[in-house]
């Protein structure tokens, strides 16, 4: 199977996802877990894949969490349109997110 059909597949999970977290109870259990977590802090592996011309977009810290766009501007948004998906689909059900990566400060 291609990337695009992998994807075809993940785009109607989060489809799904994103309907049952439409429901008021779902909106109101993620106000105050969502201001917690900044989507912005997780990081995008970018990789091309000659096979499907198009740029795979992995979320390192986020399991499942893929996407690919057919330029590198295309990836990243649509890299941040699949880390706001991932995060309200695991808040409408309660789970805790994991943590975004961080960077260990050097002292020189």
């Amino acid at each position: 199977m291609t990337i695009k059909g992998v994807f075809s597949e993940e785009k109607r999970e989060r489809q799904a996802l994103s309907a049952e977290s439409s429901s008021s109870r779902a909106q109101e259990s993620e106000r105050p877990l969502m201001s917690t977590v900044d989507p912005r802090h997780y990081a995008l592996s970018i990789q091309w894949s000659a096979e499907d011309q198009a740029y795979v977009v992995t979320v390192p810290e986020l399991p499942g969490c893929q996407t690919h766009g057919s330029t590198h501007e295309e990836a990243v948004r649509r890299g941040q349109e699949a880390i706001a998906g991932w995060l309200s689909a695991a808040l409408a059900t309660q789970a805790a997110p994991p943590p975004p990566r961080t960077l260990a400060s050097s002292s020189a």
